[in-house]
């Protein structure tokens, strides 16, 4: 009878799905926020990209816990990076950058001229375009190009004039709502609708 860890299933279903070798994911963290782990910390794995030219992949995952809810569900925006952000997701991508930050820099230093992909899917792509936006006030200090690919990412930033440089690709689906909602949005709309009434 076969038996595996919730991280070691974990780790070979990335590696199937991916298709990385199993020694080309560097650090994996995708503990249940309802068992172990920080609930700022979005769960997240860092791989190498051996076979399509060694970038440094940094993973970061969707909504999948009550705790991932409640920062999807935070209803303000503090300052960021000569901008505003999404408090909750800020907050994410500050702990996942204090969390693998440090793997990431290992991963990039024994790599000379790789560069960093940062990816998500919805809260993940919200926490990946705020990293992006975090990490490009540090590129020189990373000596990595820093590239997003966000899927489905709710509007976690503003202005776009405060993110010059970022590169970041959002790729939506026209029946999607996530991209289009921002509760921060919605909250100032309902308090400009109760003034003027």
């Amino acid at each position: 009878q076969l038996e595996l860890s919730v991280e070691e299933a974990d780790r070979a279903g990335i590696c199937t799905h991916t298709g990385i070798r199993t020694e080309d994911l560097l650090r994996l963290d995708t503990a249940s926020l309802d068992v172990a782990g920080s609930c700022d910390c979005l769960r997240h794995f860092l791989a190498v990209d051996s076979a399509g030219g060694g970038a440094v992949v940094l993973a970061l995952r969707g909504t999948a816990s009550l705790s991932d809810v409640v920062h999807d569900a935070v209803a303000y925006s503090e300052p960021f990076c000569g901008g505003e952000a999404h408090a909750g997701m800020a907050r994410m991508a500050r702990a996942v950058w204090a969390a693998a930050g440090g793997d990431v820099l290992r991963a990039l230093g024994a790599r000379p001229g790789a560069e960093l992909v940062i990816t998500g899917h919805s809260l993940g792509a919200g926490v990946a375009c705020l990293l992006a936006v975090l990490l490009a006030k540090e590129e020189e200090a990373l000596a990595a190009r820093v590239r997003c690919f966000a899927f489905a990412p709710p509007p976690v930033f503003a202005p776009l004039s405060a993110a010059r440089g970022v590169e970041v690709r959002a790729f939506l689906h026209g029946e999607d709502c996530v991209p289009f909602l921002s509760v921060d949005a919605g909250r100032r709309r309902l308090l400009t609708l109760h003034i003027s009434v």
